[in-house]
């Protein structure tokens, strides 16, 4: 087993735009198409810009998550 510490540390808050994928998960230049579009749209109508201006830091972080595959 691994060696730990638990911290108490200050809360935060975490904001986010989601999307859902309708490429299968085997069609890797659907996906990619469908990532780039979804990047493309967010920083054209201002959803990224309005996230930005709520944030306390530079951070951006992206997660993936493949369900039910």
């Amino acid at each position: 087993m691994a060696d730990y510490t638990l911290e108490v540390k200050d809360s935060f808050t975490v904001l986010g735009i989601g999307t859902e994928l309708k490429s299968d998960y085997t069609d890797y230049a659907g996906i990619n198409k469908e990532k780039a579009d979804f990047w493309s749209a967010v920083k054209q109508d201002g959803r990224l810009d309005m996230l930005k201006a709520e944030a306390t830091n530079d951070y951006i972080f992206v997660v993936n998550e493949a369900e039910n595959n």
